[in-house]
């Protein structure tokens, strides 16, 4: 190991340059925006949204009806998801 890590833990010493770049720089106002939405966000509201979004689903719209499906009953799964799972299930030991 060189000098630029903890010869212990293996963890980026104080100062080493490999370890910048790990910030989010726009985290704050992210945080702030999310604030601001909460804020303004009312169960009303949300309501109406919601009420929008599954009118425009039923009229026909692919986007508002994949956006109401997703995220009420999940993503698609594989078709051949489940038998994966299943044939690596029998080569658990037990």
């Amino acid at each position: 190991m060189t000098g630029d890590r903890n010869p212990t833990t293996g963890q980026f010493t104080n100062g080493n340059t490999a370890a910048v770049g790990r910030a989010r720089p726009h985290a704050a106002q992210v945080a702030a925006l999310r604030s601001a939405l909460f804020a303004e966000l009312t169960a009303d509201r949300l309501r109406r949204v919601v009420n929008a979004l599954l009118e425009q689903a039923e009229a026909g719209q692919v986007a508002a009806a994949r956006l109401c499906l997703e995220y009420s009953i999940g993503k698609p799964v594989e078709h051949d998801l489940l038998a994966r799972l299943e044939a690596l299930e029998e080569d658990l030991p037990g």
